[in-house]
């Protein structure tokens, strides 16, 4: 089973994705926690000076390479990380899927193309939860967690959040303290999931 958490930055992705991870295990259940994003990978640390060159001479070349590079990495990261997500008894909890960059081509008015036909070849994520919180939330904590003031880009945050908001994610009301997210989280799994039934947030 796959669960991913999408939102923007300071939404608290990694912080629940690491507690619903460790109530799973608690619970005896096989989980893991995966972090998926594409600025961390090695091919885009690799070829960003290319990138940056390329862009001098020819934009539309250069946002090519950059779907090509996105696309290899997500692909590469997804493919060996998850050999077998119908595995028996294996969750995987992802900070981010493939959402965050489908969401990131849209604003940057790359086609795409490539990338949503390649990530037809990986396993689906069965619950995507969207955890929503306003630009001053988000700012807020990327300050205390950073010490960044204005570290959101809001242009690029307010194509994200439509994107997510259009897509029949369930919605998490992640401006509320990190146990009230989590419990509404382990709430819709109970109540969907007959596996989770019995989960207990406390263990």
């Amino acid at each position: 089973m796959i669960i991913s958490i999408v939102g923007l930055d300071g939404s608290g992705k990694t912080t629940v994705c690491n507690e619903i991870c460790s109530i799973l295990i608690k619970n005896n259940f096989k989980a893991e926690c995966l972090k998926v994003n594409p600025f961390y990978e090695q091919g885009y640390k690799y070829y960003k000076d290319i990138l940056y060159e390329l862009d001098k001479k020819d934009n539309r070349l250069q946002e090519k390479l950059l779907e090509a590079i996105f696309t290899l990495d997500i692909y590469k990261y997804i493919n060996s990380n998850i050999s077998n997500a119908k595995e028996k008894g294996k969750i995987y909890i992802c900070d981010r899927y493939t959402e965050t960059t489908s969401a990131l081509f849209e604003e940057l008015k790359i086609g795409g193309d490539l990338y949503r036909d390649t990530m037809e070849y990986l396993p689906k994520a069965d619950e995507t939860f969207f955890l929503d919180v306003t630009n001053e939330v988000a700012e807020q904590r990327i300050y205390e967690r950073d010490k960044i003031k204005d570290g959101l880009n809001k242009h690029v945050s307010w194509t994200i959040v439509n994107y997510y908001r259009s897509k029949e994610y369930t919605k998490i009301d992640a401006s509320k303290p990190l146990n009230d997210v989590v419990n509404q989280i382990i709430t819709y799994l109970k109540d969907k999931y007959a596996i989770f039934k019995y989960l207990n947030s406390e263990a």
